[in-house]
């Protein structure tokens, strides 16, 4: 399973497993541009090496309340993904600011890192994404 499929993925499953009134983005900083856009999203404050997703979640949905944070998560295809020496620094930064960062590889790893710190929904689309994404490799 290639990088991108697992992160289409993944955000299906976040859409139905994240308690509600949770956000999440992504940051488009991956990819081949012209050199003058690039330095206008540098200009803008894009961060090279800058986790996939970011998730936000509401207070009341913490399990607890003193651990709550920004959670960050780095996702790389399951055979040969490698996270850079850029991403490494990036993410030790946001971990000293306070966030959570994690880099995974498999939706059941995003799975099993978010249910331990907040109370995820259960739906039965949500199992159906799981388990489709894991038949393809994720």
């Amino acid at each position: 399973m290639k990088e991108d499929e697992l992160h289409r993925w993944i955000v299906m499953w976040l859409d139905e497993a994240l308690p509600m009134g949770s956000m999440f983005h992504h940051s488009p900083n991956e990819g081949k541009r012209h050199i003058s856009y690039k330095l206008k999203l540098k200009t803008m404050g894009t961060r090279s090496g800058w986790p996939d997703l970011e998730l936000f979640v509401p207070r009341h949905a913490w399990k607890d309340p003193q651990q709550q944070g920004a959670i960050m998560l780095e996702i790389k295809r399951p055979k040969g993904g490698r996270v850079s020496e850029n991403q490494k620094e990036i993410m030790e930064r946001l971990r000293d600011a306070g966030a959570y960062c994690f880099v995974v590889k498999r939706i059941g790893h995003v799975k099993s890192l978010l249910e331990v710190m907040v109370k995820l929904r259960d739906t039965s689309k949500m199992q159906q994404i799981q388990k489709m994404c894991e038949t393809g490799g994720g």
